[in-house]
């Protein structure tokens, strides 16, 4: 695939993710990966693993994937 990403703009009191919840704004084919712009009074991250998968924390993330070409975008978080 080919083509930059685009903005990931939130804007919000209280933002909670959970159980491997992730925003992604990365490369895995060529181009630039997005931005990302989150504005949040409070930011939590609640994770517990699940008996018998592996465990995938949340988070928030902006890489540029093995094999990807280009570069990753910037992570902007006011809270």
């Amino acid at each position: 695939a080919e083509g930059n990403g685009g903005t990931l703009s939130i804007k919000t009191r209280s933002l909670v993710m959970t159980d491997g919840g992730q925003l992604y704004a990365g490369v895995a084919g060529r181009g630039d990966g997005g931005d990302v712009s989150i504005e949040a009074q409070e930011i939590l991250f609640r994770d517990r693993p699940q008996q018998g998968d592996a465990f995938t924390p949340s988070g928030i993330f902006n890489i540029v994937e093995r094999n990807g070409i280009g570069n990753a975008g910037t992570v902007r978080i006011k809270a």
